[in-house]
């Protein structure tokens, strides 16, 4: 998105260490899904993969895709939410 946008981006991201709290969403609609607990990424024929980041990973994926300014926010405790400019 950084790379093609020259308008503020907004995603949101799944936080890591939200395995338990992913897994009850799914159960409550019903579709089959595997997750992976090492990478923590779910799959799913609905929603494909997901994955989830640390802190510091998604800080560094930003940088990586070209936002020279954004800021991460918490989102409760499941995800993040990032706000960038490229």
């Amino acid at each position: 998105m950084a790379q093609n946008s020259e308008r503020e981006v907004f995603a949101s991201v799944i936080r890591k260490g939200t395995t338990e709290i992913r897994k009850k969403y799914y159960d409550l609609l019903g579709g089959e899904y595997t997750v992976d607990p090492n990478t923590e990424v779910f799959t799913s024929l609905v929603w494909g993969k997901t994955k989830a980041y640390s802190l510091e990973e998604l800080h560094n994926a930003c940088k990586c895709v070209g936002f020279k300014s954004f800021d991460i926010n918490s989102a409760d405790e499941l995800g993040f939410i990032v706000i960038g400019k490229k």
